[in-house]
């Protein structure tokens, strides 16, 4: 399981997040493989929202040192009363 952190900052940043209980499910992944989902951030205020996202689970130690969780874009900005599309690789 992994949470992320999403700040933003702003005037009054107001976003939603689908889908909305904000779990992904990945099922089974066989070593050596990927699995990608997707999820959207929308602005719903009338002004941009830049934002970062954070891993805050570093997972366990892996023969290729990488992040269990990579978070493809990472950081950005979602224009007022649009969606941006977030997809997360395991």
């Amino acid at each position: 399981m992994v949470s992320v952190n999403l700040k933003g900052i702003g005037v009054k940043p107001e976003v939603s997040i689908f889908p909305e209980d904000g779990l992904l499910k990945f099922s089974n992944v066989f070593v050596n493989e990927t699995s990608e989902r997707d999820f959207e951030i929308e602005n719903v205020s009338n002004f941009p929202i830049n934002f970062k996202l954070e891993s805050v689970a570093a997972g366990v130690e892996n023969l290729s040192k990488q992040r269990p969780f990579l978070l493809i874009p990472s950081e950005g900005t979602v224009p007022p009363k649009e969606k941006y599309k977030v997809t997360i690789i395991f």
